[in-house]
């Protein structure tokens, strides 16, 4: 007890220096997806997020922390992460939730995604290529964590679109650009295990790892996959992708390793209150849920984590009623009018910059309306008046044009919409 309680204050006094040089030079972000609205949901995604969110706080990171996100919050959360990211040494996103690989592309998963098909994935799912993009800003290092590799329910029940196009087990190997570092809770092409504890078995060698002074990043992600390795008798090997620099790189620099455990400790020490009273002290008056269930998760015998669950009934009990407060003042939803374009296509592809569902028209025709006041000539279509397209949702489209005028375009609306792709209406 000594031991961890005279290396937490030196950690937190490495932290507090490292913070009061810069507040903004480590940023995170970490998002837990486990409330799927079309699949079971999974157990432990949310406490994986909050607890090491915690972690990372005690680091000297600043942590943005969101739960069950669907497509629209995703892309908002990390469009404002992008931001944040610009600039700071390091920026770290972590998720844990489902993702997929569609012809060697890996994506994260919405909880309100549907997935019927794999035309679908491209529409309802986040490329990693746009977590990539929202880190991209770091001056030093720009780490993204994905336990995500987990057994996939979607691909079970998707519809193949064509022969051609394959569907991966677990993620697809990625290559990143030089100071990026990428980890995988399971390598390329395997599943992982999302555990019996409060926590994956990833996210539990993260925890006990990312906190440790001295530890280089590289040696650091090795021990993380030995811990798995033998927490799932082998079934289960992360792999880390990175491309860094030749320097070494700390989370917790050497210098915060303290002096020798004294042999025999000063009586006051000795008498030191226990630690999870301690650590109750410091954040019995947070507004924080996630604070609250990772104090419950690490001490969950402790007579303080009974405060800690009153607590978090009382966050969530005021969350609700803000909830319906604001979703009563709300007119009631309009039946969607028609969409009032006349144009209808003639040619083949299609330049596609956003899909939304029918209840969700206003999103579109702000979308489009954006890429008009760009001079963009965008226009919607109702997806179910074209049977190729994905049916049920508005689409905002440039078109119709022959597959290289498409590509040609492509590259012009990309200034604008970095998701944007081309698709085939025939």
């Amino acid at each position: 007890m000594l031991h961890r309680v005279v290396r937490a204050l030196v950690i937190a006094v490495a932290c507090l220096l490292a913070t009061a040089a810069s507040a903004a030079e480590r940023v995170a972000l970490l998002i837990g997806n486990a409330a799927y609205t079309h699949v079971p949901a999974l157990p432990n995604p949310v406490n994986d997020a909050a607890s090491l969110g915690t972690s990372l706080e005690r680091l000297g990171f600043t942590v943005e922390h969101a739960d069950n996100l669907d497509y629209d919050a995703m892309r908002r959360v990390l469009i404002d992460f992008s931001s944040r990211a610009a600039g700071a040494e390091i920026a770290l996103v972590f998720y844990a939730g489902h993702g997929i690989e569609i012809d060697r592309q890996n994506y994260l998963v919405p909880v309100d995604a549907r997935l019927a098909s794999d035309r679908a994935v491209m529409l309802e799912a986040i490329p990693l290529d746009t977590v990539l993009m929202a880190v991209e800003g770091a001056t030093k290092l720009k780490v993204v964590l994905l336990d995500a590799c987990r057994d996939n329910p979607f691909v079970n029940q998707m519809r193949r679109s064509g022969a051609t196009r394959s569907i991966g087990r677990g993620l697809a190997r990625v290559e990143p650009n030089t100071g990026t570092l990428i980890g995988f809770a399971a390598k390329e092409g395997t599943t992982a295990n999302d555990g019996d504890g409060a926590h994956s078995p990833y996210t539990q060698a993260l925890l006990d790892n990312v906190e440790q002074p001295g530890l280089e990043i590289s040696l650091m992600f090795r021990r993380i996959r030995d811990s798995v390795l033998k927490e799932t008798g082998g079934q289960q090997e992360p792999f880390a992708y990175g491309s860094l620099p030749s320097e070494n790189i700390y989370l917790v620099p050497p210098g915060a390793t303290g002096a020798p455990e004294p042999q025999s400790p000063p009586q006051a020490l000795v008498s030191a209150p226990p630690e999870d009273r301690q650590v109750w002290e410091t954040i019995k008056d947070t507004s924080s849920a996630a604070v609250l269930s990772s104090f419950v998760a690490r001490y969950p015998g402790s007579v303080y984590a009974e405060l800690a669950k009153a607590r978090l009934e009382e966050i969530r009990a005021e969350q609700a009623e803000k909830k319906a407060e604001k979703q009563a003042a709300l007119p009631p939803p309009a039946a969607p009018p028609p969409v009032e374009e006349t144009r209808r296509p003639t040619g083949s592809w299609f330049v596609i910059m956003g899909s939304y569902k029918h209840n969700d028209r206003g999103r579109a025709v702000g979308r489009r309306d954006q890429l008009l006041a760009k001079g963009v000539d965008a226009y919607l279509i109702d997806t179910d008046d074209y049977s190729n397209l994905t049916n049920g949702l508005y689409a905002v489209v440039l078109g119709p044009y022959s597959k290289s005028e498409a590509s040609a375009e492509l590259a012009r609306v990309k200034r604008h919409v970095g998701d944007a792709y081309i698709k085939s209406g025939n």
